[in-house]
């Protein structure tokens, strides 16, 4: 797949601020939980906030495949490398969260409440009590979106990851499948849309409902036609690029389009590719220097950068602050006001930062020096958001 145009930069920085705005839309997805049936949150468009995960997957394929697909094709490629800087970034937030998680399940028991209230967060299956050592395996080894569980447990939203490794597993694969197309990025492209569409039927046929309800069922279906998605539209948007004079309206006019799309429930199915769009058009956006201004951009760009942490904490954390909350104010926990709900994101977003910097960051380091240590001979490459 060698690239005809000028290359794109290393740091897309749109596509990581992009990453702000899809985690913000899970939050509030599972925040509207919180208020009263009919209320301002209560909108199609954040009713399909968990649209935001499928973000995430195209996204990632995306930025992968800019990092990686090169060093693949040359034959530089260190799948040794490429695990330890993926799983680098993935658990120590993941592992901090999981225990968070427990405690929290704990707590719950020692203050009386239900067996349904405590056991899934402390891995314990709501209706026999039991479970507590396969659920917290399949979590620490990122197996529970493999058809290895019977729901949510520990830390709920950590699923996602779970199918984010299985992806991260199959990459020289699907790097290799999409290398093989050579320069008919568009034939690459419109078999990958058939991929998608057989993974959405086969969803359907042995699950009855569509790719995007699947999490801990099986959320390893929902990933990979959408990974592959991004790493397509990585080649075609590094051999095909847009004109700028184009992209300054079609940019603007396609992102408008999306969220009118998601406001008035268009089939979800038909959104992930909607997405990989969006993300093609930002990245020659990116290529081609149509950006905000840096006090703009810089931001964004930042809590983008912060958005795992934010995706990772904000259930858990969310679940503390709002019976918190509706103790102190008087509140039904689950019909608060939608502008409490709306202002929970600024704690949340200060967690993040607070994560972000004592947990995920240092924890990546470490956690990476220790693989290094104990494999000496593995070469040090850079890790890749």
């Amino acid at each position: 797949m060698s690239p005809t145009a000028r290359p794109y930069p290393a740091d897309l920085r749109l596509l990581t601020a992009l990453r702000a705005f899809a985690a913000l839309l899970v939050v509030l997805f599972h925040f509207a939980a919180r208020t009263a049936p009919g209320s301002a949150l209560h909108t199609t468009l954040i009713d399909n906030g968990q649209l935001g995960v499928d973000v995430f997957f195209v996204l990632s394929g995306f930025i992968l495949a800019h990092v990686y697909l090169a060093r693949v094709e040359a034959g530089r490629f260190g799948f040794g490398d490429f695990l330890v800087a993926r799983l680098a970034r993935l658990y120590p937030m993941h592992i901090v969260m999981l225990l968070a998680a427990a405690t929290n399940g704990w707590l719950a028991m020692r203050h009386g409440l239900g067996l349904e209230v405590y056991g899934p967060p402390m891995g314990l299956d709501a209706a026999t009590g039991s479970g507590f050592g396969w659920h917290l395996l399949t979590n620490l080894l990122l197996l529970q979106a493999w058809g290895t569980n019977n729901g949510h447990y520990f830390n709920p939203v950590a699923w996602s990851i779970s199918a984010e490794a299985c992806a991260y597993l199959l990459f020289p694969l699907i790097a290799a499948a999409a290398l093989a197309f050579g320069h008919k990025s568009n034939l690459r492209l419109v078999v990958v849309l058939a991929f998608y569409i057989a993974c959405e039927v086969l969803a359907r046929g042995l699950f009855g409902v569509g790719l995007n309800d699947l999490s801990w069922r099986f959320g390893i279906l929902r990933i990979l036609p959408e990974f592959a998605l991004g790493v397509a539209l990585y080649g075609l948007g590094a051999a095909r690029p847009m004109p700028g004079a184009r992209l300054i309206w079609l940019a603007p006019l396609t992102v408008t389009g999306v969220l009118l799309a998601m406001a008035v429930g268009l089939p979800v199915v038909v959104m992930p590719p909607v997405f990989g769009f969006v993300i093609l058009l930002l990245a020659n956006c990116e290529r081609e220097g149509l950006v905000p201004p840096d006090w703009v951009l810089r931001p964004l760009v930042y809590l983008g950068e912060i958005s795992y942490s934010t995706y990772m904490l904000h259930f858990l954390a969310g679940k503390l602050y709002f019976n918190t909350l509706s103790r102190l104010l008087g509140y039904d926990p689950h019909a608060l006001p939608s502008a409490q709900v709306i202002l929970a994101i600024v704690p949340m977003l200060l967690a993040s930062v607070v994560t972000y910097h004592l947990i995920e960051q240092p924890g990546r380091r470490l956690l990476r020096s220790g693989l290094e240590t104990l494999l000496p001979q593995r070469s040090k490459v850079a890790s890749a958001r």
